[in-house]
């Protein structure tokens, strides 16, 4: 990789950013003053009062709020506490000069046609499966899709599958969630009609679900905070637009939950705006490419695309079963030991 450094008078070195995302330009354009909140080997975040912005090198992919540049970040010197200004489309930060006039402005593609319902659960049972078997053992898919009795396990089955309870509208007289319940339970004949005529805002509070959500798990970004934005994402993919609309309102209204940096991922997911990687997972779902979605999922952060994942698989999985009850005849589920239910008409 080349260096994209250059010498002028007023700064030691000036790096040229390549691509900018849509939200990242957006904020440098109104000029803003901040500090760098973490530094990492590919990447680092700078933060502007509630938002962040990631400059990173190409390998870490595109993103709303990313600056990609042609440098190694371990080669720029940067560290935690440095204070940062933006002016005429530039950025200092010590003695460093990001000049973005001349970049590429990066927006999340349009997505692609989905296959059909049946295409979907045989995709997500592949997906359940592999997640069990290959993410990491300290990660929210391993808690939802595998047999491992762990605390996060323990925590998290019973929150997801309230969460998947949500698009299935369960009579008031159903028993709660407990933690040895299965992630998804079982389709309806009338699942269709109640998930697209039912107030698309019950449970959605921060009381609710949602807020059970936000924060739970490890990492810098938490897990439930990754399977939110893979099931509002997936909403966005579906044009879902209702439902997408409802659990984003839920979601920015408990953000404040989580760590200020995964709170900005939230609000830019709830806004429909996801990463390079999280759209390729997706649209790997829809287009039923098992082995793209795994890859991009691993790509993503230690845990976070895996646990994406998981919040994108419970959704598909929910607006499938609704296509399925709806309009074909005999379809019922079966236990599996993938899903935990396996889907066949």
């Amino acid at each position: 990789m080349s260096l994209a450094f250059e010498r002028s008078d007023s700064v030691g070195r000036a790096v040229q950013v390549v691509r900018a995302g849509i939200i990242a330009r957006d904020i440098c354009r109104r000029g803003a003053r901040g500090e760098v909140a973490a530094v990492f080997e590919r990447s680092l975040y700078w933060r502007i009062g509630d938002d962040f912005i990631c400059i990173g090198e190409p390998a870490i992919g595109n993103g709303p709020t990313t600056l990609i540049v042609a440098a190694r970040v371990t080669e720029l010197g940067v560290r935690q506490g440095l204070r940062a200004i933006i002016g005429n489309e530039r950025i200092t930060i010590g003695d460093l000069l990001f000049d973005f006039r001349n970049c590429a402005t990066w927006r999340t593609p349009n997505w692609p046609a989905p296959l059909s319902s049946a295409t979907l659960r045989t995709t997500c049972v592949m997906l359940a499966q592999r997640a069990a078997a290959e993410s990491p053992a300290d990660s929210l898919a391993r808690a939802a899709f595998g047999d491992d009795d762990t605390p996060l396990a323990r925590i998290a089955r019973p929150r997801i599958a309230r969460f998947a309870s949500l698009m299935r509208q369960p009579p008031a007289s159903s028993s709660p969630a407990k933690a040895g319940d299965p992630v998804i339970t079982a389709p309806s004949e009338l699942i269709g009609r109640r998930l697209l005529d039912a107030p698309l805002s019950r449970g959605m509070t921060r009381e609710g679900v949602v807020h059970d959500l936000i924060g739970l798990g490890y990492g810098l970004t938490p897990s439930g905070d990754d399977f939110l934005i893979g099931a509002l994402t997936m909403l966005d993919a579906l044009e879902q637009t209702n439902m997408h609309a409802a659990l984003g309102h839920a979601v920015v209204a408990a953000a404040d939950r989580s760590s200020p940096l995964s709170a900005s991922f939230l609000r830019a997911a709830a806004d429909g705006h996801v990463g390079e990687n999280v759209h390729t997972m997706i649209a790997a779902i829809l287009t039923g490419d098992a082995d793209a979605a795994v890859a991009a999922a691993a790509r993503i952060g230690h845990t976070s695309g895996w646990d994406a994942l998981v919040g994108a698989v419970v959704t598909v999985t929910r607006m499938s079963e609704a296509t399925c009850g709806a309009t074909i005849p005999g379809c019922r589920a079966t236990r599996s030991s993938g899903l935990r239910q396996d889907y066949r008409c």
